[in-house]
């Protein structure tokens, strides 16, 4: 990139001054999804953005009083599918397990917490589900409580009547990824003549994103 950030924390410290603004109290549940299948990903957020977060939150949150963290990691780049094993249980013409369907055993890690939810109808052809991890979690809650919270998310999807096949907090990231390097396509694709100064920060007051965006909708997901 064309210029380098002060630290992984600064753009979280930045997410919560506008939550703040919003909303009466911050959350002190949190619950970050992530859309990867590479388990290097997954230990760079465990070692790298996670202590970020935590250490944003001890900036921002009132009275030493913290949130409650667990990041679930989301895939669907596998080759697994289940099948009913009756005709009546199947779910359309393509016989695919009903929306909901969720297996949290034998196909499973030996070690760890991980589980297939298949949230959506296939319209057409073999429904793929999609396989979370959960790779850290502060909320204590069980296997049941946790596909459940999952599967209910997965009916919010803004440009949906249905449920979509993946978890629209990792759904929404994927839009503001796409949306995200274009905006940046400058600074990603910069010539060779350009230089920036060492050291350099990011103006976040100049952010691209901003531009020609109305102030009402500055701070909505206004990507999707």
């Amino acid at each position: 990139m064309g210029a380098c950030y002060e630290s992984f924390a600064r753009p979280q410290i930045l997410i919560l001054d506008s939550l703040h603004g919003l909303w009466v109290v911050l959350p002190y549940v949190c619950m970050f999804r992530a859309r990867t299948d590479s388990s290097a990903v997954v230990r760079t957020i465990l070692q790298d953005e996670l202590p970020q977060v935590q250490k944003a939150c001890e900036k921002r949150y009132p009275g030493g009083k913290l949130p409650k963290i667990s990041i679930i990691v989301c895939g669907k780049r596998h080759h697994t599918r289940f099948y009913p094993t009756r005709e009546e249980d199947a779910a359309g013409k393509q016989m695919n397990p009903p929306n909901g369907t969720v297996v949290d055993r034998w196909v499973t890690m030996e070690k760890g917490w991980d589980f297939y939810l298949q949230a959506h109808f296939a319209l057409q052809g073999t429904a793929r589900p999609t396989h979370y991890v959960v790779i850290y979690d502060k909320n204590d809650m069980n296997a049941d409580q946790m596909e459940a919270m999952t599967h209910n998310l997965c009916y919010l999807f803004g440009r949906a009547t249905k449920a979509v096949s993946l978890c629209p907090p990792a759904y929404y990231a994927d839009l503001l990824c796409e949306r995200g390097r274009a905006y940046l396509y400058r600074e990603y694709n910069m010539r060779d003549n350009q230089t920036v100064t060492s050291g350099a920060t990011f103006d976040w007051s100049r952010a691209p994103w901003l531009r020609g965006v109305h102030p009402s909708i500055q701070d909505s997901m206004f990507y999707i």
